[in-house]
């Protein structure tokens, strides 16, 4: 929905938007183009990536080699793990295997997942956050899994290393929800879990 003036909304392409069963959504520029494109993950195993062209969008996510059936796909997130300029993605299961996917230069996604260690085979994963919680420069990877414990994957430039024991992160507790954020003004993020 698009706000005209307030409080009025308009609905911008019902006929693409209009399907069911989404349950994770996201926006990012992951052409570098300057504007938002919108990526959707479905109950039915879609990952959408809607782009977006002069305010129409257009789902490219079969082009570019995204899901389009098989698992569930509860939970999606864009982040530059590479820093290579071009948004990644990273796409959360439920209980089926989590996937990491490689954005080439806007050209295509490779799914890099398990080469980068973050494939996750058991998580039921409902909040994905890219965060750099120990001020490295690298983006690190936080997973909420609302059926066992949590992780969080430290980001070495080359690989991801499973950090969530020696964090303390490890929660078996139902996670649902994840805020990131620095409440003490020390300068290292801190996390609300819900």
């Amino acid at each position: 929905m698009a706000q005209e003036k307030e409080p009025n909304f308009t609905r911008i392409q019902p006929d693409t938007f209009g399907g069911n069963m989404a349950l994770s959504n996201a926006w990012g520029d992951y052409d570098n183009d300057g504007d938002l494109d919108l990526v959707i993950s479905f109950k039915t195993g879609d990952v959408r990536l809607y782009n977006n062209e002069f305010g129409g969008f257009t789902n490219l996510g079969p082009v570019l080699g995204l899901p389009t059936g098989g698992k569930e796909r509860r939970s999606i997130a864009w982040g530059d793990y590479n820093a290579d300029g071009y948004l990644d993605l990273y796409v959360g299961s439920n209980r089926q295997g989590n996937e990491l996917y490689r954005n080439e230069k806007s050209q295509s996604f490779t799914d890099v997942s398990r080469q980068m260690r973050v494939d996750i085979p058991q998580v039921s994963a409902r909040q994905i956050n890219w965060i750099d919680y120990d001020n490295n420069g690298t983006l690190d990877l936080f997973v909420a899994d609302r059926v066992g414990p949590n992780f969080l994957f430290s980001n070495d430039g080359q690989k991801f290393v499973d950090v969530s024991v020696e964090t303390g992160l490890a929660d078996p507790r139902a996670t649902v929800g994840a805020c990131w954020f620095d409440y003490n003004s020390d300068g290292f993020l801190d996390l609300f879990l819900a």
